[in-house]
């Protein structure tokens, strides 16, 4: 983080009047900036302080899809296509089924 980002962050922060108990938070954020975190969470973080309220990113909403959401049936057609060429485990240790399948057999 350069001096002069470090300069107007603690700047602004004195605008802002920041209480006691957030002092550990504020100290916390500029570690983390100097540490290599980005200055959105920051200007993010300032923001909630300004109006009081916690924003919510939806982060865990984000990213693929499950592939089941596209082919609900997918694992059953797999399992349907293995089922007639499977052998069991050639050591005879477990009761599970094997079969090569490649991707060309799949699609």
């Amino acid at each position: 983080m350069s001096r002069d980002l470090e300069r107007n962050v603690i700047a602004l922060g004195m605008e802002l009047r920041i209480t006691p108990e957030l002092k550990r938070v504020w100290a916390q954020t500029l570690a983390q900036l100097r540490g290599g975190e980005s200055a959105s969470g920051l200007r993010e973080w300032l923001h909630e302080l300004r109006i009081g309220v916690v924003c919510l990113d939806a982060v865990a909403q984000r990213g693929r899809k499950p592939l089941e959401s596209k082919l609900p049936k997918f694992e059953a057609d797999l399992r349907e296509m293995g089922a007639a060429s499977s052998q069991t485990d050639p050591t005879f240790r477990t009761t599970q089924l094997y079969r090569r399948l490649t991707a060309g057999e799949a699609r």
